[in-house]
């Protein structure tokens, strides 16, 4: 009996290390990646945008009053292009009709030294910029 709850009890141990270390997050380079969650201001208001970088490929969302917008595109020497559909960004018409109706999304910017992004957005009246900065898990 004794050596059937020894071989329970190691199960369990290596079952616990198991799931501790898949847990653990990959450590990413913060200056080739831009893997995570940034804090984006744009056009004054504060944008929530999450990012998943594999090789150059990037895929996000980024979500901007009430409105989650998936985003793709790539990252390459220090440079993010991201394209979406959106509704937010999109004017009524003459009519005050269309104010909902999606239209494209390009994001373009350059990850800078200090870690944080800056760049621009094209919008019905001209391009617009952005900066983001990403967000940090508290210790």
């Amino acid at each position: 009996m004794n050596s059937v709850l020894k071989a329970i009890t190691g199960a369990f141990a290596i079952l616990a290390l198991t799931v501790g270390v898949a847990a653990q997050e990959k450590k990413i380079d913060e200056k080739t990646n831009v893997t995570g969650t940034w804090d984006m201001s744009m056009m004054s208001h504060q944008v929530g945008l999450v990012l998943e970088q594999e090789g150059t490929a990037v895929t996000g969302t980024l979500m901007m009053m009430g409105k989650d917008v998936p985003l793709s595109g790539d990252f390459t020497d220090g440079k993010l292009s991201l394209v979406g559909k959106g509704a937010f960004m999109s004017r009524p018409d003459a009519h005050g009709e269309g104010g909902q109706k999606p239209i494209p999304i390009t994001l373009t910017g350059v990850l800078k030294d200090d870690g944080t992004l800056e760049g621009e957005v094209p919008g019905p009246q001209g391009n617009a910029k952005w900066t983001a900065e990403r967000l940090r898990k508290r210790k």
